[in-house]
């Protein structure tokens, strides 16, 4: 089934439903500090931060209608944020 309207907006929405059970996990105090698992959250949570801070540009970029929505340059934005948030 192919998905149509804004897929740039759901791939934020969906990068953003990740990041708030690591920011809570993260910052609480469900695990000890120093420990091995909390470094390795910490490190997902920074690496999903990162990658929400660059699906927000480039919703900003199809917004500003720099690049028009829905185009194979605006896809190809959001792939690679996908890309950088799987990989990397």
């Amino acid at each position: 089934m192919l998905r149509t309207g804004r897929v740039e907006l759901r791939t934020f929405l969906s990068i953003y439903l990740l990041t708030l059970p690591l920011q809570l996990i993260t910052t609480g105090s469900l695990l000890t500090q120093g420990s091995t698992s909390l470094v390795v959250l910490t490190a997902l949570h920074a690496g999903a931060v990162a990658a929400l801070f660059w699906s927000l540009l480039a919703n900003a970029i199809v917004a500003t209608q720099v690049v028009e929505d829905g185009t194979l340059s605006s896809l190809i934005v959001r792939y690679s944020v996908q890309h950088s948030l799987i990989f990397h």
